[in-house]
C-alpha cells in the first residue's frame, strides 16, 4: 500500500524516494515484525517533505489475500502539528511545576524570622523587643501574602512569568528586609556577616519584594554552603547610575564548568 496515501502532495512518492536509506530499512523491519507477530504494530516515523520535517504515526497490520499470501497493510497519519502541541503542553506543564516549586521554596524563607519573633513574644521581653517582633511578623506575613497572590495567578503560572511591581525604594530598605529573613540562618551557623553599603543613599526603581528575595536567596545559600563559623560579605556600590550588589563567602564554591547551570531552577552542587 502507499505509505503516505493520506497526503495528496506525496501520492507520487515511493518509500525509497521519500525515506532515507536508514529509515526505509526501519520501515521494512517493522513490516517483518508485523508478519512475524501476526499482530498490529504502532510507531512514529520522521520524514523530510517539501514542507520540511514531518512526523508520521503508523499502524501496520497483517493481511492475507484470497490465495493465502501474506502482506502488510498500513494506515499512516501526519501528526506533526499534534506533536508540536504535545511538546508545548509538556513545556507549559514543566514551567508550571517550576513556578510552583519556586514559590513553595520562597514561602519557607519568611518562616525563620517569624519563628524568631514569635519566640521573643512568648517570653517576658522588653517592650522594644516586642514591638520589633510585631513589625517582623507584619512584614513577613505581608511578604508571604504577596507570594500566595502569585501562586493563585493562573495566567502567570501558565506563562512562567512573575509580575514586577516597581516602585522607588532605597537599597537600605531592601537589604534590611533580606537580612531580616536570612539572619536566623546566618546566626544559627555561627557565621560572621560583613556589610558594605554605598556612602550615599541609593534609590532604586525596582520591585522591593523580588529584589529582597534575590538577595535573601543568595545569603541563605551562602549560609547553607559555608562551613560553620565562616564569613559572609554583602557589598553594594553605585557605578554609572546602577547599583552593583555582590554576595561572597568562604564556602566550598562550585566548579567553573557549572557556571552555565547557575540560573536553572534548583541547580545545586555538592
Amino acid at each position: 500500500g502507499e505509505l503516505l496515501a493520506g497526503r495528496s502532495d506525496w501520492l507520487d512518492k515511493t518509500d525509497e524516494e521519500l525515506l532515507p536509506a536508514r529509515t526505509a530499512t526501519e520501515v521494512r523491519a517493522h513490516d517483518h515484525a508485523v508478519l512475524e507477530a501476526n499482530a498490529p504494530r504502532f510507531y512514529d516515523l520522521s520524514v523530510q517533505s517539501e514542507q520540511g520535517p514531518r512526523t508520521l504515526r503508523s499502524v501496520k497490520f497483517p493481511l492475507r489475500d484470497a490465495a493465502g499470501r501474506r502482506y502488510v497493510g498500513a494506515i499512516t497519519t501526519d501528526v506533526t502539528e499534534q506533536r508540536v502541541a504535545e511538546a508545548a503542553l509538556r513545556d507549559a506543564d514543566r514551567r508550571k511545576d517550576q513556578f510552583i516549586a519556586t514559590l513553595a521554596h520562597e514561602l519557607r524563607n519568611p518562616l525563620a524570622p517569624i519563628r524568631t519573633a514569635v519566640a521573643i513574644l512568648g517570653r517576658d521581653a522588653a517592650e522594644a523587643d516586642r514591638e520589633w517582633s510585631r513589625g517582623v511578623i507584619e512584614r513577613q506575613v505581608a511578604h508571604m501574602a504577596r507570594l500566595v497572590d502569585d501562586l493563585l495567578d493562573t495566567a502567570r503560572v501558565s506563562s512562567g512569568k512573575l509580575l514586577l511591581r516597581r516602585e522607588h525604594v532605597t537599597f537600605a530598605a531592601v537589604a534590611a528586609a533580606a537580612l531580616e529573613a536570612s539572619r536566623p540562618a546566618i546566626e544559627a551557623s555561627g557565621h560572621r556577616l560583613v556589610t558594605r553599603m554605598p556612602a550615599a543613599q541609593a534609590v532604586l526603581d525596582a520591585d522591593p519584594t523580588r529584589l529582597a528575595q534575590v538577595l535573601s536567596n543568595l545569603l541563605d545559600n551562602a549560609a547553607k554552603y559555608t562551613p560553620r563559623g565562616g564569613t559572609i560579605e554583602i557589598e553594594a556600590a553605585t557605578a554609572a547610575g546602577e547599583l552593583v550588589i555582590a554576595v561572597s563567602d568562604n564556602g566550598i564554591g562550585f566548579p567553573p564548568e557549572l557556571a552555565q547551570q547557575l540560573f536553572e531552577p534548583f541547580s545545586q552542587w555538592a
